[in-house]
């Protein structure tokens, strides 16, 4: 799929590898490590079948995927005609 941030520091985090914007390290490579896996799966729907993603619906077109036991990256399908899109919308805590 194609990934596009919302969020100009989402995208620093993902390629600058000395920029956390004051997350844990640990959350850091997790987060990078969720979008190599959303860059190469084929539809939001077959992330569902990685169990350790925990995908949960969060509303129209709108998904998380864990990162750690308290935080979650949110997304967002985007219409595209020519390839499945999504937009990295946030990375939430989870109490």
């Amino acid at each position: 799929m194609k990934v596009e941030h919302e969020d100009g520091l989402l995208q620093r985090l993902e390629t600058d590898p000395h920029f956390a914007n004051g997350e844990d390290p640990h959350i850091v490579r997790s987060f990078r490590m969720r979008l190599v896996m959303l860059r190469s799966a084929t539809n939001v729907q077959s992330l569902g079948a990685l169990r350790m993603l925990d995908l949960q619906v969060g509303g129209h077109r709108t998904y998380s995927i864990r990162l750690t036991a308290n935080k979650r990256l949110s997304f967002r399908q985007e219409p595209n005609h020519t390839e499945e899109m999504v937009k990295v919308l946030s990375i939430d805590t989870v109490r």
